[in-house]
């Protein structure tokens, strides 16, 4: 069920992930783009860590824009974390996961060890409190856009989502940020992960 704040309890059984390889995947089709998101890290261990980090690496060598997110799954582990981040053009995950394999940092300094490792953007979501995007000494927040909370599920993917059409569309990180808040507002007015969700014509403009 759903509770009063919005949230679900899952219960997560790995199944087939467990066993899912690189060699698993059509590199060429993967690579025949120019963006190129890692979603979900810490679901697939046989790709989380390394392996992903030889992926990353390829699509930036290919000048693909490479972005990683998270989730619990069978994380948070820091050594498969940081193996991906240096590959990664944007990372973005969320703040209260971070804080469990960096406890004794804060937001800030979260933000700057990623961009240390080699990040080039880090997107730090941080659910009612919005989001803030981190670049090259530069530190802006992009409240939520939420009026209405029903369901939560997919909001974090729903941003995501937001987030890379405005980069596919030309605008900045904090701009796309805004977008993609507007995607996960409009998530979480609905049971379902992905139910709602306005065009980016209407997500850019409302």
């Amino acid at each position: 069920g759903i509770d009063e704040n919005g949230d679900r309890t899952f219960l997560h059984t790995p199944g087939a992930n467990k066993t899912f390889r690189l060699d698993d995947l059509d590199r060429e089709r993967l690579l025949d783009g120019d963006f190129l998101l890692y979603q979900d890290l810490w679901v697939l261990p046989g790709i989380d860590g390394d392996p992903g980090a030889e992926l990353l690496a390829e699509a930036r060598d290919k000048g693909i824009v490479t972005l990683v997110d998270e989730c619990w799954g069978l994380g948070p582990n820091r050594d498969t974390w940081e193996a991906v981040v240096p590959y990664a053009d944007y990372v973005l995950p969320s703040l209260d996961d971070m804080k469990a394999i960096y406890p004794d940092l804060d937001r800030d300094a979260i933000a700057e060890h990623l961009l240390g490792l080699g990040s080039k953007y880090v997107i730090l979501k941080m659910s009612a409190e919005g989001c803030l995007v981190y670049s090259d000494g530069q530190r802006q927040i992009v409240p939520t856009s939420a009026t209405e909370i029903v369901d939560t599920t997919g909001a974090g993917d729903c941003f995501d989502a937001g987030f890379i059409a405005g980069l596919v569309n030309g605008l900045s990180a904090v701009d796309s940020a805004v977008v993609g808040a507007k995607a996960a507002a409009a998530c979480i007015r609905h049971v379902g992960g992905a139910v709602g969700i306005p065009r980016f014509e209407e997500l850019k403009h409302n």
